[in-house]
C-alpha cells in the first residue's frame, strides 16, 4: 500500500479539482456551441 503525506494528498486533490473544473468548462463551451448551432438550424438565432 502506498503511503502519502498530508501535503501530497492535498496536492493530488487539488489537481483532481483542476481537472474536474477543466472538464466542466469544456462541457459548458461545447453546450454553448451546440445551442448556437441548433438555434441557427431552427431559425431561432439569438446572441448568447
Amino acid at each position: 500500500m502506498n503511503t502519502y503525506s498530508k501535503e501530497e494528498l492535498m496536492e493530488m486533490l487539488g489537481y483532481s479539482f483542476q481537472v474536474l473544473k477543466a472538464v466542466k468548462d469544456l462541457d459548458d463551451a461545447i453546450l454553448r456551441v451546440q445551442d448556437r448551432a441548433a438555434n441557427k438550424i431552427t431559425g431561432n438565432s439569438k446572441v448568447l
